[in-house]
């Protein structure tokens, strides 16, 4: 079987870390021989460049979430900023964005702390890992303004149309177990439509597990049903998806295959 690269999975969550050496195993047994391991926070930052130090399929990032944009001053911005200067490890600016489902209160917060973490991705020639919920036509206007920054819409949750508009703007789209729902439409269509070559796969785990699985806590050995059912749509093979995505993985976040 073709390498896997789950491209977002959030290993220092409660859920995920109490088991992470079997669930690594797991992936490993499926596989799955890359992981980015994907922050959300300060601590979460710091908790990440642990795990690297003890797997070493696991590549690290840094960032601030958008629900975390209202209680984020200008210290915790430069304590992460501290932390791109003094990791070399670290790959990508994220998880970074816009959540205007849960956040609309904090719009101006989010906008700000986004904007911030764009330009440390400037600042350290870093790819960004962006949130994107309810949100499409804001977080386009922004990144037009930020014409040297590459990276990944991740766990893409739109529209054909949208999803045409970021790879319009260089960046790559990530598909993660929604894909699998049976009420998931419109990210079929996507999934189906987009280039091969900016499409990333991804678990999100500990969160949407795909079908076969629901209802179970989500860990990167599930990935396996995501490319199964992109596949399927684009009448490939598991391995034309695994093979593809991996490199496009490796070749975003500039890691060297090993």
């Amino acid at each position: 079987m073709t390498a896997i690269f789950d491209s977002h999975a959030h290993l220092t969550d409660a859920k995920i870390f109490i088991d992470l050496d079997n669930i690594i195993d797991r992936a490993i047994n499926n596989n799955v021989r890359k992981i980015l391991a994907v922050a959300d926070s300060i601590e979460s930052s710091k908790k990440v460049l642990n795990l690297t130090k003890v797997y070493s399929n696991i590549y690290p990032t840094a960032g601030i979430h958008p629900h975390c944009s209202e209680v984020t001053g200008e210290a915790g911005l430069k304590e992460l900023e501290e932390i791109f200067l003094n990791n070399k490890s670290i790959k990508a600016v994220g998880e970074i964005g816009l959540d205007f489902y849960y956040g609309k209160e904090t719009k101006q917060y989010q906008y700000s702390l986004l904007e911030k973490q764009l330009f440390l991705s400037e600042k350290f020639n870093l790819p960004v890992i962006l949130h994107c919920r309810d949100a499409e036509q804001e977080l386009f206007d922004i990144l037009n303004g930020f014409k040297g920054v590459e990276g990944v819409i991740h766990c893409f949750s739109s529209t054909k149309d949208w999803c045409e508009k970021f790879i319009d703007l260089g960046f790559y789209v990530s598909f993660s177990g929604i894909v699998t729902f049976k009420n998931a439409n419109d990210i079929r269509s996507a999934a189906k439509w987009m280039p091969l070559d900016r499409m990333l796969v991804e678990t999100d785990c500990p969160y949407l597990a795909p079908q076969g699985h629901r209802g179970k806590t989500n860990e990167p050995s599930f990935i396996v049903n995501t490319i199964e059912a992109i596949a399927k749509l684009r009448d490939l093979t598991f391995d034309d998806i695994a093979e593809k995505t991996y490199k496009n993985t490796l070749i975003l976040f500039k890691i060297e295959d090993s």
